[in-house]
Parts: C-alpha cells; sequence; structure tokens
C-alpha cells in the first residue's frame, strides 16, 4: 500500500512539474526562453526581455566585465552558462522579479 501511496504522489508531483509554468534552461536557453515567450502578451514579452537585459548588466558588473571582455564571451556557451546561472530553472514572473 505505501509503494502504491508513493508511486502516485510521485506520478502528481511529475505531471505537475510538466504542466507548469516554463522556466529557463541553462542548457537550452534559446529553447527555452521561446516556450517561455509563447504565452505572453506584447507587455509581459517587454517587461521579460527588459528584466533579462538588468539581470545580464548587473552580473557583468558584478563580475567587473567591460563590455568589450562581455562581447567575447556571448560567443562562448560555456561562459554565458557561468554568467546566467542565477535564472537557470526560473520562471518569467520570477525573472521580472530577480530583475527589480
Amino acid at each position: 500500500m505505501k509503494k502504491i501511496k508513493k508511486l502516485l504522489l510521485t506520478t502528481v508531483a511529475i505531471l505537475l512539474t510538466a504542466f507548469g509554468p516554463a522556466t529557463y534552461d541553462i542548457e537550452n536557453p534559446e529553447e527555452s526562453v521561446a516556450k517561455m515567450l509563447e504565452p505572453l502578451t506584447s507587455a509581459e514579452k517587454e517587461k521579460f526581455v527588459n528584466a533579462i537585459g538588468k539581470i545580464t548588466f548587473k552580473r557583468i558588473r558584478e563580475e567587473n566585465m567591460s563590455l568589450m571582455e562581455f562581447a567575447k564571451i556571448s560567443k562562448d556557451p560555456e561562459k554565458m552558462k557561468e554568467l546566467m546561472r542565477c535564472i537557470d530553472g526560473k520562471t518569467v514572473d520570477e525573472i521580472i522579479e530577480l530583475a527589480q
């Protein structure tokens, strides 16, 4: 009986996660951002894009990078992962909140 309950709880948890809001995936940023943008209105998309920009510039300042250094890093997927790790797994609302 305990095994059945545990299996049901696990199944429910997986289903809730699968159908929850899209989150930023550091391993596949382009695809995850596309999924995150799909249900948004134009105004929400603008807020989200601005939030990503604010977070990016905040991270650049925290790392004491120049814009030239960032331009070089932006072409390196592994370095960009490290720079943007702070939003990994976050939803649109969480990212917008983080930017403020």
